[in-house]
């Protein structure tokens, strides 16, 4: 009996792993076209993760001038386009979040390879890829903004569409509270219940 609940959790286990795995990752999509907005097929795109100055992935865009990366690393990121005729199109400053689908698309113009036009990405980078509602607090914001109980949670009210309980003066440190009741986080984000939130960790 032990051997078979042993080789369940086993399986369990094994089975969770390839979702942990994407758990860590982002994906950058797009398209490139040259100057008549006509897609530019075979082009090269290189990925550089600018945190650790190395090439991360390598592909080729398809006949409509589609390219995809998933499952890259977190991280700030260059995005690079080459192809013969034209000038090369780099877009740097990208910020790749967990489970972040961002779209960048280049406009190609034409020239000799060796000659590159550079753009800063925008500081906010909306995923065009999901109609979900997401957001992120940033490290800064965990690490300056003051929380009158030390209770992360209460980021979450940063966000929009998120109305919360808290009171100005929530004593409450840990899971039980002062009245012995469990100490919840009373969360309604988009309209939906508090109790009908999912905390992944």
């Amino acid at each position: 009996m032990r051997l078979r609940i042993g080789f369940i959790a086993a399986c369990w286990l094994l089975s969770t792993l390839p979702t942990a795995a994407t758990d860590i990752t982002g994906t950058i999509v797009g398209s490139v076209t040259d100057a008549q907005n006509k897609p530019v097929a075979k082009a090269t795109v290189t990925f550089t993760n600018t945190d650790q100055n190395v090439v991360v992935r390598t592909v080729e865009t398809n006949d409509e001038g589609q390219y995809s990366a998933p499952l890259l690393p977190i991280g700030h990121y260059s995005v690079t386009v080459e192809m013969t005729g034209f000038r090369k199109a780099t877009q740097a400053g990208i910020e790749l979040n967990v489970s972040d689908h961002l779209t960048i698309n280049f406009h190609l113009t034409v020239g000799q390879l060796e000659e590159q036009v550079t753009v800063q990405a925008e500081a906010m980078q909306v995923d065009l890829q999901s109609p979900t509602s997401a957001g992120l607090i940033s490290g800064t914001q965990i690490r300056e903004l003051s929380l009158n109980n030390r209770n992360y949670i209460q980021l979450v009210a940063l966000m929009p569409g998120v109305a919360t309980g808290f009171s100005s003066d929530q004593p409450e440190i840990g899971v039980t509270s002062f009245t012995g009741l469990s100490n919840q986080a009373n969360l309604a984000i988009n309209g939906n219940r508090p109790t009908q939130n999912n905390w992944t960790i």
